[in-house]
């Protein structure tokens, strides 16, 4: 597990492989773990994947200003792919909570984004 200061939160997060990032986002309650079989996957075709533990998910900090609204939580996203990636745009994956986040960041900031792949899940 590695760690990153992004948007005055440290985010922890798996990673795997080299080459053009590709950032899962996780949805609720899931955690970054969700995705450990996606990692090796992309990274044995040329990626470097990273699934992030989003703002308030336990390794990363719980912040103490409590903030998740979609502004600060897109914030958090753009400072990691510039943090990760070098400003590099990113490829993101975002499932259920990681998806509307995903929009968000789509929205904010286009030009840190090459392409998003988006999943809702539906709880019976």
């Amino acid at each position: 597990m590695k760690h990153i200061r992004a948007n005055g939160v440290d985010f922890a997060y798996l990673e795997d492989g080299k080459g053009p990032l590709v950032l899962f986002l996780h949805g609720f309650p899931d955690t970054a773990r969700s995705w450990s079989h996606q990692l090796p996957t992309l990274a044995a075709v040329g990626y470097r994947a990273v699934a992030l533990y989003l703002r308030g998910y336990p390794p990363t900090e719980i912040p103490r200003n409590g903030f998740y609204d979609m502004a600060t939580l897109a914030t958090d996203i753009s400072e990691l792919i510039r943090g990760l990636g070098g400003g590099t745009p990113a490829y993101i994956v975002g499932q259920d909570w990681g998806a509307a986040i995903t929009y968000s960041v789509l929205a904010a900031f286009p030009q840190l984004v090459c392409r998003a792949v988006t999943a809702r899940y539906d709880r019976p």
